[in-house]
């Protein structure tokens, strides 16, 4: 058996095996079905006070993120437990090595943002344009590398990463920028990665993809040079 189906039936075997992959569809369906059968109640509930129709591209841009930040989490501690167990640096000297096992890891945390985020969008049949769907699809998958990789470079063990998490779910308050505050004071939170589903979805679509790529790809750096001090 050659290293690389090795590897790649090690990796189906661990998804079958996850305990939290069920946990990320569920928590990552909900919403997608309050949605569904709820907001309109919510927005004629609250139609004498205050307008939340306007609010409707934020629900389709959390829908997109959510999915993203689970399977990035899922990831990240799955390298937590694999480094504090002496895989990645079994990894590391295997003909594979850590640069293609971490883009291995990175590609199913895109596929399965992209993918189940995609789906709770349609779920909660939100009416938003295909491409802007696959664009903040794209932009909201991005984030669960980036978060796997920080939790990985960050977190000296499971506990810390809990912590990170917490940290890092506040992140997903950053498409709030973009739907509420006035122009241009919204691209304050450019930096963020998980700002970028906002203009992907409901902005200029160039500058968002192209935009989006940078500050990922920039976090994704910064992570991995933090990864290898830690692993050094």
């Amino acid at each position: 058996m050659s290293a690389t189906t090795a590897v790649l039936r090690g990796e189906l075997a661990l998804l079958r095996r996850d305990p939290m992959a069920p946990v990320v569809l569920a928590i990552a369906w909900l919403p997608a079905l309050l949605v569904r059968f709820g907001w309109d109640e919510a927005v004629a509930a609250a139609a004498p006070w205050v307008d939340l129709a306007p609010f409707r591209p934020l629900l389709a841009m959390w829908l997109l993120q959510l999915p993203g930040l689970l399977v990035g989490w899922v990831v990240g501690f799955t390298l937590l437990d694999e480094r504090d167990d002496g895989v990645l640096p079994a990894i590391a000297v295997s003909p594979w090595g850590r640069l293609r096992f971490g883009a291995l890891r990175s590609l199913w945390a895109i596929l399965g943002g992209f993918v189940i985020g995609i789906a709770c969008v349609q779920v909660a049949g939100l009416d938003v344009p295909v491409d802007r769907l696959l664009a903040g699809a794209a932009m909201a998958a991005l984030d669960g590398p980036v978060w796997a990789a920080l939790l990985l470079a960050l977190a000296s063990d499971k506990v810390a990463g809990l912590a990170l998490t917490k940290l890092l779910n506040l992140s997903m308050l950053a498409p709030v920028a973009w739907v509420a505050a006035p122009a241009p004071w919204g691209w304050l939170a450019a930096w963020m990665p998980t700002f970028w589903v906002g203009p992907a979805i409901d902005g200029p679509l160039v500058p968002a993809l192209v935009g989006g790529l940078v500050v990922h790809a920039a976090w994704l750096a910064l992570a991995a040079r933090l990864l290898r001090r830690r692993l050094a």
